[in-house]
């Protein structure tokens, strides 16, 4: 697997481990990250049946002990633990989105016959698993269980080759048959991509906006594999991929101003429903607001950056008195000199909030409360622009320079589906998907009914069929 993706272009590292040793676990993760960068998607699919898994010959766990217990648990259970515990500190360290599966078993749900410590072990898998989405919620990692039935893997065709057996097994399942490798794995990928695209909803909704008016940006090493499966459940028509997408964070770092926020709670009633009165306090208000900004200030200074140089953003978190939703305003001033300045930031959260939630949903008169002052300081400095616009005039198809068969969710059975390398990647050129576009550090999957046009400075966009930059 690994030349055949290396002969087309991409980057892929196999490494072998026993799950049940901690030590070498976190060892073959070093190795993943030394080449891949951190992990973004753990799945946990090691899994086995014991040292004699086949039913005729098994016998009954009180007949044996722990040195045939512990092979089936150390690899169930265990290992689930062990890859768990090399991943997740990285995880949480990229500070991005995470996502693992575990495969547990029908057995752990429900029981089997025959194989009580295999089913011990896949139901502790998935109360681990269930706690460490407790756990790690807090850092946008979500952590999910799936459960399959009998599949017809190559263990499993031992048993397939018992007619009588094999018949009795699926017996216990609605379609009366064994599932295929490949359903597991589409199953997986839709449901990360799902996980993904319900936490990123989340967070535009509770803010009063719609995710299909958004363009998705993706990015690292793993955006752009997974930004159309994302898109397609966002409802998104268009994801921009910027250029040195799979070190964006870090250039993005670079080329950001040097900025230090401070911010103190602070609940002024801007207006008061019940005596009808503006805020008036405004000395204390502005004194507030000097305090942070001198902080910031201390903060570039001793950087060594010059005090002339030194501007300030005033941001400030409202509500209204009978909603729950506060939300950030910029303000067009940074102090308060009268009640003209008071009614002009109403007005500003009015808009913004109007313009978020749908004008008409503002209420005023339940009171206008401030919850939160924070100053941004910063120092201007130079950056680099980048155009991601397409260039105008005609556009040329990408020559491909492979093929393999591919499987996508929602398509049945597999899809010859060209490949590309970096050339196909030249402004001005398409690519109509499904296809795979390998580069040395990142890997454009374009979905059916998506299409990539390359823009200026190798700017990538994914665009639904029929959508638009804009």
């Amino acid at each position: 697997m690994v030349d055949e993706i290396t002969a087309l272009g991409g980057k892929a590292v196999a490494v072998q481990a026993d799950v049940t040793d901690l030590e070498a676990v976190k060892d073959a993760v070093k190795k993943v990250v030394d080449v891949h960068g951190p992990i973004g998607v753990l799945v946990n699919n090691a899994g086995n049946q014991g040292v004699n898994p086949r039913p005729g010959t098994r016998k009954p766990f009180w007949e044996t002990g722990p040195e045939v217990w512990n092979n089936t648990i150390g690899v169930n259970l265990y290992g689930v633990i062990n890859c768990a515990t090399a991943v997740i500190p990285g995880m949480i360290a990229r500070q991005a989105p995470g996502r693992i599966i575990t495969i547990i078993s029908d057995a752990g749900r429900w029981g089997d016959s025959g194989l009580e410590t295999y089913a011990a072990a896949k139901a502790g898998a998935a109360g681990f698993m269930r706690s460490v989405a407790r756990t790690l919620g807090r850092y946008q990692i979500t952590a999910n269980s799936v459960a399959i039935a009998a599949t017809a893997t190559e263990t499993n065709a031992r048993v397939a080759s018992n007619p009588e057996l094999d018949k009795k097994i699926l017996e216990k399942y609605i379609i009366r048959r064994r599932g295929d490798p490949v359903d597991v794995a589409k199953l997986i990928k839709a449901e990360v991509d799902e996980q993904m695209a319900n936490g990123m909803a989340k967070e535009l909704r509770v803010r009063g906006y719609l995710p299909h008016e958004f363009t998705m940006l993706a990015y690292g090493g793993n955006g752009p594999l997974h930004c159309c499966g994302i898109a397609n459940h966002l409802g998104i028509d268009r994801v921009l991929a910027p250029p040195y997408s799979s070190v964006f964070s870090a250039l993005g770092a670079g080329n950001t101003p040097q900025l230090h926020i401070h911010e103190r709670t602070a609940p002024v009633l801007l207006f008061d429903a019940t005596s009808r009165r503006l805020f008036d306090d405004f000395d204390s208000f502005n004194a507030i607001v000097a305090d942070l900004e001198a902080k910031g200030r201390a903060d570039l200074l001793r950087q060594g950056l010059p005090g002339d140089a030194v501007r300030h953003r005033l941001e400030i978190d409202m509500r209204y008195g009978n909603q729950l939703v506060t939300m950030a305003v910029v303000a067009d001033r940074t102090r308060l000199r009268g009640v003209r300045d008071v009614i002009a930031l109403i007005d500003l959260f009015g808009q913004d909030y109007g313009h978020r939630f749908g004008h008409g949903s503002q209420s005023p008169e339940a009171g206008i409360r401030i919850t939160t002052i924070r100053v941004a300081s910063y120092v201007d400095g130079e950056t680099v622009e980048f155009d991601a616009a397409l260039p105008a005039g005609t556009t040329q198809a990408a020559i491909a320079t492979g093929q393999r068969r591919c499987h996508f969710v929602g398509v049945d059975g597999s899809v010859d589906t060209p490949v590309y390398d970096e050339k196909a990647l030249q402004p001005g050129t398409v690519v109509t998907g499904p296809a795979v576009v390998t580069t040395p550090t990142t890997t454009y999957l374009v979905e059916p009914s998506w299409r990539l046009e390359t823009g200026a400075h190798g700017a990538i966009w994914f665009l639904k069929n029929g959508g638009s930059p804009r």
